[in-house]
């Protein structure tokens, strides 16, 4: 795995737990700053964000919902839980450490 696959797996898992802590949803605007305030500044863009989504979609770990068919607003569902929390494993996300699983 290349350093760049390493780092958006990284992402991957990082919104995957912070819808977890907001209460099961967020907005692209608010994942891009939560994701700068945890380090991820390298390449982070709106457009990343919605890249990120999209392949979190397409693993059914998120649906998605346009709010005036602009905003992207992600809604983790129950195989994201899972795989957030470890319990299971899809490839393009990396797994939690044991400490925070």
């Amino acid at each position: 795995m290349s350093y760049a696959e390493h780092l958006a797996a990284n992402r991957r898992l990082c919104i995957l737990q912070n819808l977890i802590a907001d209460e099961g949803h967020g907005s692209e605007t608010a994942i891009e700053q939560t994701l700068r305030a945890q380090g991820h500044h390298a390449s982070m863009s709106r457009d990343h964000v919605r890249e990120l989504l999209k392949d979190l979609k397409a693993l059914d770990a998120v649906t998605i919902d346009y709010f005036r068919d602009t905003l992207m607003v992600a809604h983790i569902t129950e195989r994201g839980v899972a795989v957030a929390e470890g319990r299971i494993t899809v490839d393009g996300v990396e797994k939690p450490p044991i400490g925070r699983r």
